[in-house]
Parts: C-alpha cells; sequence; structure tokens
C-alpha cells in the first residue's frame, strides 16, 4: 500500500480524496491547504486524515506519491524541486488515474455481482443440473441436482460423471456432439428424471455439456392436481346448473361473474344482461345484497324483493365468499316466492293426509278367510307381528297390504302407540325428507319457527308404515338405511342425530329384486328391508270376501300369498 500527500483541499482535492480513500492500493497521508475551510479540508476532517496548510511538513520520506491539484504551477514547480525520488502527480493526471481505477473496480464490482446473480438463478430453479467439462469431470451441480440425485456437489466437483451418476448420458453427447431432448432415466436412488443435454462449444470446439432435468413424479403430481382442479371446476359448474334454486356469484367489485340456468327463468335475466354488469343489473324493487355483503362482509338471509322486467317476488339469501382471509366476492340464492308458496301448500296438504289417521283400524279379525292354508297364512302373519323386525309387504295394487299393516300393529306389543301412514309415491322428492325426519329452524325459505318434528318422531315407540317403498330415490334410500342401522336421525338443516324406536313396515308392487340387479335400488336397503317379507297378488273374483293360500318363497323367511 503507497502513502499519497494530497495538496490542495478545494474541489479537486476534495474528489481525490474521495477516490482514494475507498481503494485498497493506497493510504492518504494527509491534505493540505492554505484555506482551512476547503471542502476536501472539511472532508478529512470527517474521515479521520490529517489535514494542515503547508506541504513541507507533510512531505516526509514515508509519502510515496504527492499529488498537487491546487491548480498553481509554482506550487508545482516547487514540490517537483523539493521532492526528488517520489512520484509528483498534477491533479487532472491523478483524477484520470483515479478515474480509471475505479471504473476498473466498479467493473469487477458489477461482474461479481452478476455472477452471484446468475448462480442465485441457477441454484433457485427447481429443474437440476449438472455440468461437465470436455474431460467429462463435473464442474458445476446445483441444489435441485444434489437432491435429485442425493449427493453433494462439494463431493462430486471434479469426478467423472461415469462415476457419480453412472447412466447418465452427458459423456455420450460429449462424443456425438448432438443434443437429446426428454430421455427419461431412473437414477441409482430409484428416481426417475426427464432430461435434456446439450452440449456447449467454444469456437466450434466441444467445451463440456450441460444436463437440465426435473424429477417425473412431481410433475405428474403436478398434472394430477391440474386435472383434478377442472375435474373439480366442471363438478362445482354442474351442480350450480342443475340446482332448481336460482343462483348468481359476484366478484369482489360486485360484477355478476357467473348465475345458472334458473336464474334466467325465475329472473327472465340472461347471461349478457348480467354477466360482468353491477349486481344491481337484476333487481327492479330494493337493495342489492351483494353490494351490502361486500360492504359488511355478513350474510344475509331471507330477504324479499322484486327482480327482472316481469318484476318476480322472491326471497334472497346471499354470503360472501372469503378465501384465505380475502373477500373474493359474494354468492346469492334466490326462491321464487310463489313455488314457496307452492310448495307449502302441499306440504299441508300431504301431512293431513297422511296424519288422517295416526291409529291402525283393522285387526286380524277383520281379514275373513275360509280355508286350511289361510289358517296357517294368519298364524305365520300373527307370528311376524310379535318379531322386533321389519316386515316387507308385496303385491300388486289393491291386494291388501296396507289391511295387513294395520293388523300386525294391532297384534304387537307397539298397538298402544301411533300407526303413521307415509305413501312414499305421493309425495315429492323435495318434501318426503322434511316430512320423514323433520328440519331445524331456518333450514329452507319458509321453514316454520322452532323446526318441526319428522314422521319417525311422530311414530316413535310405535309403527311406521312406508306404502310404495320401491319409489324411494337414491338420497331416501340411503337416509332409510341409515335410520335402519342406527335406530337414529338427523333433521334437515340439523347435525345432531336424534334416536328414534319405530318399527318399520314396507309396502311394495314393483319387483324389487329386478331394481337391485338395475342399480335402481340398494341392495343393502333390499336385505334390510326382506328379512320379514310377506307377498300378495290377485286372483279371480269369489264370493267370498277374501280367499287366501300360501306362496313358495325363495328365501328362508315367511312369505303369504293373498289373493281377492
Amino acid at each position: 500500500m503507497q502513502n499519497v500527500l494530497i495538496v490542495g483541499g478545494g474541489k479537486g482535492g476534495k474528489a481525490i480524496l474521495k477516490i482514494l480513500s475507498e481503494s485498497a492500493r493506497f493510504r492518504v497521508a494527509g491534505i493540505v491547504d492554505i484555506n482551512p475551510q476547503a471542502e476536501g479540508i472539511r472532508l478529512a476532517k470527517n474521515m479521520g486524515v490529517k489535514t494542515g496548510n503547508n506541504w513541507r511538513v507533510f512531505s516526509g520520506p514515508d509519502v510515496d506519491i504527492i499529488i498537487e491539484v491546487t491548480g498553481d504551477e509554482q506550487v508545482f514547480r516547487e514540490i517537483a524541486a523539493d521532492c526528488t525520488g517520489r512520484i509528483v502527480i498534477p491533479g487532472s493526471v491523478a483524477y484520470l488515474i483515479a478515474k480509471l481505477l475505479e471504473e476498473k473496480e466498479a467493473l469487477i464490482r458489477k461482474l461479481e455481482s452478476e455472477t452471484k446473480k446468475h448462480a442465485l438463478i441457477l441454484q433457485s430453479t427447481a429443474e437440476g443440473m449438472t455440468v461437465i467439462d470436455k474431460n467429462g469431470r463435473i464442474i458445476f451441480m446445483n441444489r435441485a441436482a444434489e437432491k435429485i440425485n442425493g449427493v453433494s456437489a462439494r463431493e462430486v466437483l471434479g469426478k467423472p460423471i461415469s462415476s457419480v451418476i453412472p447412466k447418465s448420458r452427458l459423456a455420450h453427447v460429449l462424443e456425438t456432439k448432438k443434443r437429446e431432448t426428454n430421455v427419461e432415466i431412473e437414477l441409482q436412488n430409484g428416481v426417475k428424471i426427464l432430461a435434456s443435454h446439450i452440449p456447449m462449444f467454444d469456437g466450434g470446439k466441444v467445451a463440456g455439456a450441460i444436463s437440465v432435468f426435473r424429477d417425473i413424479t412431481e410433475a405428474v403430481k403436478q398434472a394430477e392436481e391440474i386435472t383434478n382442479l377442472k375435474e373439480i371446476k366442471m363438478m362445482l359448474q354442474a351442480i350450480i346448473h342443475s340446482s332448481d334454486d336460482a343462483i348468481s356469484v359476484v366478484d369482489e367489485k360486485g360484477r355478476g361473474i357467473l348465475i345458472n340456468p334458473a336464474y334466467t327463468r325465475i329472473t327472465g335475466l340472461s347471461e349478457e344482461e348480467v354477466i360482468g354488469k353491477p349486481a344491481t343489473a337484476d333487481i327492479s324493487e330494493g337493495e342489492s345484497m351483494h353490494f351490502k355483503v361486500l360492504q359488511t362482509k355478513k350474510p344475509v338471509r331471507g330477504v324479499k324483493m322484486r327482480v327482472g322486467p316481469l318484476k318476480k317476488e322472491v326471497i334472497v339469501n346471499v354470503a360472501p365468499v372469503i378465501v384465505n382471509g380475502m373477500l373474493k366476492g359474494s354468492v346469492g340464492v334466490i326462491h321464487d316466492v310463489s313455488e314457496i308458496e307452492t310448495l307449502t301448500t302441499e306440504l299441508r296438504r300431504a301431512r293431513r293426509q297422511m296424519m288422517q289417521a295416526a291409529t291402525a283400524k283393522y285387526t286380524f279379525e277383520d281379514i275373513i278367510h275360509a280355508s286350511d292354508e289361510m289358517d296357517i297364512a294368519v298364524e305365520q302373519a300373527k307370528l311376524a307381528a310379535q318379531t322386533p323386525v321389519t316386515i316387507l309387504l308385496r303385491g300388486e295394487s289393491g291386494t291388501g297390504k296396507e289391511l295387513f299393516a294395520h293388523a300386525i300393529h294391532q297384534a304387537s306389543s307397539r298397538k298402544n302407540h301411533k300407526f303413521v301412514r307415509v305413501n312414499c309415491a305421493a309425495i315429492a322428492e323435495s318434501l318426503l325428507e322434511s316430512e320423514l325426519f323433520g328440519y331445524e329452524e331456518g333450514a329452507f325459505s319458509g321453514a316454520k319457527k322452532g323446526g318441526k318434528k319428522g314422521l319417525f318422531e311422530e311414530a316413535d315407540h310405535g309403527s311406521l308404515f312406508l306404502d310404495e317403498i320401491g319409489e324411494l330415490s337414491a338420497h331416501m334410500q340411503a337416509k332409510l338405511l341409515r335410520v335402519l342401522q342406527e335406530k337414529e336421525i338427523v333433521k334437515v338443516g340439523g347435525t345432531k342425530p336424534v334416536p328414534v324406536d319405530v318399527r318399520i313396515i314396507c309396502a311394495t308392487h314393483a319387483d324389487l329384486e329386478k331394481a337391485v340387479a338395475e342399480g335402481n335400488f340398494r341392495e343393502d336397503l333390499y336385505y334390510r328391508l326382506d328379512r320379514m317379507p310377506i307377498g300378495f297378488r290377485r286372483s279371480g273374483r269369489e264370493n267370498r270376501r277374501f280367499r287366501y293360500w300360501p306362496g313358495v318363497s325363495s328365501k328362508k323367511s315367511i312369505r303369504i300369498t293373498a289373493g281377492m
């Protein structure tokens, strides 16, 4: 390191001082100027560099270089005459040299910075990278390559690629000088990779080769995730479009992004009139619940308003859509008030029909017969009545299945409790579930305050006669199977199970075996119901009121065939 004395503390001296202070090759021994307030003098004091007003005081033998930046030619000649044997540089030349050194160091720093950036990029990428020189030895391996290969770069640098990754084709690429793309390779650790190998040229000669590869397992996983997301999106769209309830979705700014066909049916508005438009586009009377929910981030329920050009009266439920704590929009469900009123009326009518009689009217004494075979049949039915199992009555319409259901209840230990009848084919699917299982308050628009008990609860400790059981939907079949297995129900809109003690008697005119074979009736439910089957069929008219004879069962269970 060389000691430098700066003579002159003006702007030039200040500039030289700053440049030299940043250099590792020079040390400023001092700076002098006849003006103690010169810019360079003040800066030197702040930097801890010695200052003065006489250059001769500082021009001792330890000073190697004197830079004169006063601009006074006389001063330069005096320094040159008195300081022979040492380097005396005019300020202009010194400044030029310093700037060149500064630029060189800046270029070095820039090169180092770019090198670090390139290394950071190569180390940060998810793809593995391995580079070999012209002799086939590893000169670079990034972190992803370390992870995939299960080796450390420090341990393998300088080693032949063939000894580290025996199945690598980089050495082959050096020989052929041809690139290879998307080559599948199984590594020694069992990991399969998809690799591309590229030769590197320097002046037409092969200088090495690079391999870029990725773990296929991760790629397949990502592809499966994308496929699953697409399937989920398509499924959600299908569910929304199949809903009988009108659904509209808006983004966080209140612009329409999705509606379903039911929305168009109820409001009379098409997608072109709603998508991309403000949420107020469908309102004819009332304020937008979408905008209210977006402002408050709280759901609203049961709001009455009129929508569309026909001013259809509806009830609206709207909820915010929040993802990872961020409001992304809102979804609204619109119920046609006229449809709700129609369903409510139908519900009341159906309930009146079902609850006309809560007790059984007939006994086995009401079954008039005149045959020894029928005596046996009735005795078998009486025996069935004393068992706790589910009974299945089978036969054509009009064969007396309900009569036997009454008699079985009256002959059972449950005769002092309710006998509830339900015709499963006479009630709409949307009403049957709430009638059988009841519902909680607020389970749906128009739901009774405080909720309602279902027919299973009404028949608790008694008997529930399910006529036309073969007409149940798959959803209701699953719900009934749960009751038979768990002896409990869950109300519509509820989560808490309610225990029930009900003897179930079913009846059907359908061919359940055929329905099971065709997938229209659950096999597990069929065997649950068919534990104690009783069958009926019509015969020709007789003078007697009823005529019965024993049939032949295909199962080891009681089966009675009755004719009328």
